[in-house]
Order: C-alpha cells, then sequence, then structure tokens
C-alpha cells in the first residue's frame, strides 16, 4: 500500500513525503511536501539509495528556513 508519512518537523512547519527505492533496485526517489503547500521536493535518482534520500532532507531544511512568501 503507497501512502504518505509525516517525515519530519522542520521547525515549526509540518513536511509530509514518500520515498522508495531499494539496494541493488539501481533507483532511488523521494516526494516531500510542506503542509502549508509552501514547496515540494522531488529528487529521482538513477543509482542506489542513499542518493535522493540523502538529498530530500538537505533540501527540506534549506527551505524550512526560507521566508513564506
Amino acid at each position: 500500500m503507497l501512502g504518505l508519512k509525516l517525515v519530519s518537523p522542520a521547525g515549526n512547519r509540518t513536511v509530509l513525503g514518500h520515498g522508495g527505492g531499494g539496494s541493488g533496485s539501481g533507483i532511488d526517489n523521494e516526494f516531500r511536501f510542506f503542509a502549508d503547500g509552501s514547496y515540494t521536493v522531488v529528487v529521482l535518482a538513477n543509482i542506489d539509495p542513499p542518493a535522493a534520500s540523502d538529498v530530500a532532507p538537505a533540501l527540506i531544511k534549506f527551505l524550512s528556513v526560507q521566508p513564506l512568501r
């Protein structure tokens, strides 16, 4: 079953998402979004994890400190 999960709090903002891939699969992906609708992050990689799994949290951390417009 595919579903979203609470990935992490980003300051006082909620981040939800889903990811997939696996050792030996040659792919890794992460989809995350701020529940307030401010940002969406999609990372796709044609290599085994943790390629996308490492990049997505760094992007979320960066975006979480950006001012809302």
